[in-house]
This record gives C-alpha cells, sequence and structure tokens, in this order.
C-alpha cells in the first residue's frame, strides 16, 4: 500500500463499528455447518486485516478472555489509539500492530479465523494477491477466512453515483467539503427527478437517485470519503473473486449469514430453475444467485481447498449446535398445544407465523429464553414438556424440530453456536455491565453487546443505568444513585411531574434492566 493510503486514513478516520457476522463463534458455527472441524471461539486464535482502531476486535477480545487476537492496520494514529483503548480495559489477549498488508505474511503466525472487512475492494491488486496468499499461509487447517467485498452486478448502480461525485469534488481537496458537496449534489439531482406528470411512473435513474441519497443522509461522512472517493473501488463478479481464491489454494466454503445462499424470497419456480442452473457446481448457482437479487456486496467464507466440504447442508446437521432466536409471541399467552395460528415478533425481520404446536413450543422456549442459546437435544426435550408430551425424545419429533429450525436458519432467524453464551438468564441482585459498554455509554447511545451486536440506547435512564452497573449496586443502591442524577426542576409547575417519576423510578428501573439483559449488555 502508498503512503497516499497511510495519510488519508489517518487524517480523515473511518468509522469502526462491530459487526456481528465476523464474529469466531459465527464463522466456528458456519464452517461447522458445512463439515469443518472448527476450532471452538472460546480458545482460538483471530486475526483481523485493516483492523483499524479494534473497533469490531476488542470487544470480542473482552467476551473471549481465552482466545488471542491480533490487528494490523495500515494506519499508525488508529492503532494508537485502538492500543490506549486496550490499556484502560485491561485486557491481556489481544495486540493490534501497524502493518502494510502488501508485505505482510506467515511471520505473524497461525489462525483459526481470519477477518478481511471492508478492505479487499479498496486496495491495488498486488495487495489482494496477498491478502489471499497471507489467508492460506497463515489459516489453520481447518480455519474460516472472511473476506468481503463489493460485487457486480448491484455494484454497476452504485458506480453511476459515484463517478458523478467524483466529477463534481475534483477540485475540491478538503474531505469534509467533499461530502459536504457531494450530498448536496445527490439532494438536488434527487429533487429534480420529478416526473412532469403525476400519474408517471418513475424512472429506474430516478429511484436509484432516491435511494443513493437517503443512503449518503445515513452514512458517516468518514464512510463516504474512504468507500467513494477512495483511489481504488474494484468490485467483481463472484465467479471472479472464486477463480482469485482458487489460485491462492483457497475454497468457496460459504457466506458470512447463511441466509444469503439461499434463494427462499423467490417462487418456487424460480428456485427450480437456479437449482437446474447451479446442479454441476455450487460456484455457478452463487453467480446465478447474485444476477437475482442484484446483489452488490458480498461477504464470503474461505477455506483451505484440500478440505473436503458437507454440500448441500441439509436438516440432519442441526442436532449438532445450539440455537439462539430473538422473537416474541404476541400476544404474550397463546396456546401452543392447538392447530392454530400464533403470531411471533422478530425485531428486525417483523411478524412471522406458525401453526405447527412443536414450533410454537420452541419458539416461545428460545424467545423467552434469549439471548441464552439452546442445545438441540434440550430444546427439544423442553418442548415436549411445554407441550406436556413424554420426555423421551421421540425420532419423529425430532427430525420435525430439525426441520423447523434449518427453515428458520434459512430465512435468517435463527442463530446457530457450537457453545454456549456466557450470559445471564436472569437479572442478578447486583447487576454487572461490561467496562466497554459502560465507557460508551458515557459518550454516544451506540453501545456494543456481548452478542458482537450494536444498540441504540436513546432513553437517557438506560445509558444513566448503564453506566451504574459496575457490580457494586443492588437494587436499593442504584435506585438511590439514579434519583441523585435526576435535576430537580425550577419550575414549580413541574414539581409534581418530577415527583411522580421519582416514584415510578424503582418500576421503570426494572424494566429497563429486563431489557438490558435482552439486548445482550449484562454479564453473568
Amino acid at each position: 500500500m502508498t503512503d497516499a493510503a497511510f495519510t488519508s486514513y489517518d487524517q480523515v478516520i473511518y468509522p469502526n463499528y462491530t459487526y456481528p457476522q465476523t464474529h469466531p463463534r459465527q464463522l466456528a458455527a458456519l464452517g461447522a455447518l458445512m463439515g469443518l472441524k472448527t476450532s471452538p471461539a472460546s480458545g482460538c486464535r483471530v486475526l483481523e486485516l485493516g483492523c483499524g482502531d479494534g473497533g469490531n476486535l476488542i470487544p470480542m477480545a473482552f467476551v473471549l478472555p481465552g482466545a488471542q487476537f491480533l490487528g494490523v492496520d495500515i494506519a499508525s494514529q488508529l492503532i494508537a489509539q485502538g492500543n490506549q483503548r486496550i490499556l484502560s480495559t485491561g485486557l491481556s489477549n489481544i495486540e493490534l500492530r501497524t502493518a502494510d498488508l502488501a508485505s505482510t505474511g506467515a511471520e505473524i503466525g497461525t489462525f483459526d479465523y481470519i477477518i478481511c472487512h471492508g478492505i479487499y475492494s479498496w486496495v491495488p491488486d498486488f495487495v489482494r494477491e496477498n491478502i489471499l496468499a497471507l489467508c492460506r499461509a497463515c489459516l489453520a487447517p481447518d480455519g474460516v477466512a472472511y473476506i468481503s467485498y463489493n460485487a457486480y452486478p448491484g455494484f454497476h448502480l452504485r458506480a453511476i453515483s459515484r463517478t458523478m461525485l467524483q466529477f463534481h469534488t475534483r477540485a475540491i481537496a478538503d474531505p469534509e467539503e467533499k461530502v459536504k458537496q457531494s450530498r448536496a449534489l445527490l439532494n438536488w439531482l434527487a429533487a429534480a427527478q420529478s416526473p412532469v406528470k403525476a400519474e408517471a411512473p418513475m424512472s429506474a435513474y430516478s429511484k436509484h437517485l432516491q435511494e443513493a441519497t437517503g443512503l449518503f443522509a445515513k452514512r458517516p461522512s468518514g464512510a463516504i470519503y474512504h468507500d467513494d472517493f477512495a483511489a481504488e473501488n474494484t468490485a467483481f463478479y463472484f465467479h471472479e473473486f472464486a477463480q482469485a481464491a482458487a489460485a491462492a489454494g483457497l475454497q468457496y466454503l460459504g457466506e458470512a449469514e447463511f441466509s444469503d445462499t439461499q434463494a427462499l424470497q423467490f417462487p418456487p419456480d424460480v428456485q427450480a430453475t437456479l437449482a437446474q442452473l447451479g446442479a454441476d457446481s455450487v460456484l455457478a448457482q452463487e453467480q446465478y444467485l447474485d444476477f437475482l437479487t442484484g446483489r452488490n456486496f458480498r461477504q464470503t467464507l474461505l477455506c483451505h481447498h484440500e478440505r473436503a466440504l458437507v454440500r448441500p447442508v441439509t436438516a440432519a446437521k442441526m442436532p449438532d449446535f445450539y440455537f439462539s432466536i430473538n422473537v416474541q409471541p404476541e400476544p404474550p399467552t397463546g396456546d401452543v398445544h392447538k392447530d392454530t395460528l400464533m403470531r411471533f415478533i422478530h425485531p428486525e425481520l417483523g411478524a412471522m407465523s406458525t401453526d405447527n404446536p412443536l414450533a410454537k413450543a420452541a419458539l416461545c422456549i428460545l424467545g423467552d429464553q434469549y439471548p441464552t442459546a439452546i442445545q438441540f437435544n434440550d430444546l427439544l426435550i423442553k418442548a415436549q414438556q411445554l407441550l406436556a408430551e413424554e420426555a423421551q425424545v421421540d425420532d419423529a419429533r425430532r427430525a420435525e424440530l430439525a426441520e423447523f429450525l434449518f427453515a428458520s436458519l434459512s430465512r435468517g432467524i435463527a442463530q446457530i453456536h457450537t457453545e454456549p453464551h456466557a450470559l445471564p438468564e436472569c437479572v442478578s441482585e447486583t447487576p454487572l455491565a461490561s467496562p466497554i459498554a459502560r465507557q460508551q455509554a458515557k459518550a454516544s447511545p451506540v453501545i456494543t453487546t456481548l452478542l458482537h451486536d450494536t444498540v441504540s440506547l436513546d432513553d437517557p435512564l438506560s445509558r444513566a443505568m448503564l453506566v451504574l452497573l459496575d457490580g457494586s449496586c443492588n437494587r436499593v443502591k442504584l435506585i438511590e444513585q439514579l434519583k441523585a442524577g435526576v435535576k430537580a426542576p425550577e419550575n414549580p409547575a413541574q414539581q409534581a411531574e418530577y415527583e411522580a417519576f421519582l416514584a415510578q423510578l424503582p418500576k421503570l428501573a426494572e424494566v429497563q434492566l429486563k431489557k438490558l439483559l435482552r439486548l445482550g449488555l449484562l454479564m453473568s
């Protein structure tokens, strides 16, 4: 990589987030699903290429104290910031180093999981070649490498706005001004697309500009600057990436989200044609799936080409795993025994319904114990008990539950795990949140959970409470500290409202504690 790349990433900080799909628990489970003997996340070795300030890696190291983590990045300022965070958190199982991905090689060691997120499309060809060579040289025999990249055909659409913005800002050197003028141009272009006649349909170009404007409004300036104004921003058809990986001695394993390899959103006849087109090659099927979906970004998993994989994945693999599903029944008291529809709400996917008693029982149990992951056999026994059936496991019931969980996994509803989470099932007498979450809550509503996800705590009470949860406060002390932090009103007319809030605070605090538990913010 060049000095220019180094300077730009130190000058304009790229926002660093957590990416749940890169967590070693996720990679271990998906590798095992495909037949690899993956290393348990609790004791693995993880390498992240282009780690930035460790925003993705540091929370992993905290949750997995028995694992070892190494992050490398060319931006020395970000590495320094990350190492300061590691020092303040007291972690001893993680190291961040300044390194050039163009020359880094096998000398850094062997790793069970290698993560390369948001790098591959933004570096020159010779760096891309070394990233793949490094994965080959440093990946353990049953290891999993994660590489994300821009993908065709969908990226052709994104290139439309990218080229226009580059032209518009060609004479602007200041990064913030570049982004500001880019947003202004997109707003102007989108606003000008109103059809002359009200009944006239919106053109494909107009729709693209509307979508691009909305996306730019949400994205941080640092991400826009580095993603859209980078000198290098290359997309690939999937078959091109798979060919490059094969040349480096790696093979396609799957995607970081198992549901991304499925075509369940299409009618049965479309699925049948896709299966025919990809009958002889999973790589061909994946390429045709990209054509169907217009995919513009991939999160591809690779492994050594010598490993024998299990394809296709079927429901028969489900008993090997733990499961978690974030759903709540609506209404809360439904009848799981009868063959009547029961509705469940997923926070991201919305409402879903089933009339299958075993499926309803399993969803009620998983939803009630979320975020705890439950082993397949334990879940089956608990579901049968909820249905007042014999506790002895029946082969037919076993197959029925496996089919349901596989369908849930294929639709992105269920998460699979090779080992349980070390998370509490209930709020303790002296609740404890991670020091990372407590530190974040002081400065921002965006908090990293112990599930390696981010949540937005917009209400002041949740954040104020999170800061106080250092394991030293029981309920009485917690309420006292929360009351001390509530400022009394200067206006006498607001006194009654203030006192009513204080009276309700114990009840509100209990509700918030259960919310924090379900979000994966409380520790055992």
